[in-house]
């Protein structure tokens, strides 16, 4: 009884000392006599100096496993005042502080993590909304300078230029299958890979490695056209609807889905990953060309 009572008034004064120096209590977890208290920081760090050059979490990671990512989650939340582990002290275990931690992390940005999926209370796991949002802060794979204004070069003669608007509207349906968009010249399949029909609801999307996605293109006769192939990063963007959601796409003409797309387009320091663009938001990340993700097939052989 003594030692419990003693146990108890010593946490009590850590606590009460710790908030001098700490925003917020997260929890204080008990087990076989070890106690641990986890706490969010008041100050953050820049992620740049921390985290490799052009890092990206582009996995899900599990509780109680082991994982080189870890410890890169670790120094992340450790940076942002969500305290994983000592400082310096990172590892690839994802340990039961990682868990806490992110479970804090996941409650402070609540409305981007929790809320979407009908959830109150952080789980702890480092799934695909935690991670996107990890990702959104440190900027992985983003290029915030295209994103909005995307150059679409239209002549390869004359080196000339066009933008698109934000939400860009001015398009033809050819009424074959096919979008022109008369910014560019550029011919679009309305339909992604793998899905038909007027409404594109038939099928579905072709979720494929990047090899056999640009395969699929380069071998497509659609609408009396040969030369289709995977459009590159910018011509992409350059249907992106920042009016639209989930699609993220002028839907009066595009049908399709959320999914990541293939481009032509690799990071320069990364040559063996190609860029995505997600079209559940318009977002921008690379990706390993083993990895799957949908097509949506350009022609761009009337422009040339």
């Amino acid at each position: 009884m003594n030692n419990k009572f003693f146990l108890i008034v010593s946490i009590i004064a850590f606590v009460s000392l710790s908030y001098i120096a700490f925003d917020k209590l997260a929890y204080i977890v008990g087990g076989n006599n070890q106690y641990a208290v986890v706490m969010t920081a008041s100050s953050t760090v820049s992620t740049s100096s921390i985290l490799p050059t052009g890092f990206c979490f582009n996995k899900n990671l599990s509780p109680y496993k082991s994982d080189s990512d870890i410890k890169y989650l670790q120094v992340f939340l450790n940076s942002q005042g969500f305290i994983a582990t000592l400082s310096g002290s990172e590892n690839n275990y994802y340990g039961m502080e990682t868990v806490l931690a992110l479970v804090s992390f996941q409650e402070h940005y609540s409305s981007d993590i929790l809320t979407p999926a009908g959830l109150i209370v952080g789980t702890g796991n480092f799934g695909t909304s935690t991670r996107k949002k990890i990702n959104d802060i440190i900027g992985c794979g983003i290029i915030p300078e295209v994103a909005t204004t995307t150059a679409i070069q239209i002549s390869s003669s004359t080196n000339k230029y066009r933008l698109p608007p934000e939400s860009p509207i001015n398009y033809t349906d050819n009424k074959n299958g096919t979008i022109i968009d008369n910014y560019t010249g550029l011919i679009w399949k309305k339909c992604p890979q793998g899905l038909f029909g007027n409404d594109c609801k038939s099928g579905s999307p072709s979720l494929r490695i990047w090899s056999e996605a640009r395969v699929e293109c380069e071998n497509l006769n659609f609408a009396g056209k040969n030369g289709w192939r995977i459009p590159n990063l910018k011509e992409l963007q350059s249907i992106v609807d920042t009016g639209a959601f989930d699609p993220s796409i002028n839907k009066k003409f595009f049908m399709g889905s959320g999914d990541p797309y293939w481009t032509l387009t690799s990071p320069a320091e990364y040559p063996a990953s190609k860029f995505t663009v997600l079209f559940s938001d318009g977002s921008v990340y690379y990706s390993d060309m083993n990895n799957s993700a949908a097509t949506r097939c350009v022609y761009d052989g009337d422009v040339k």
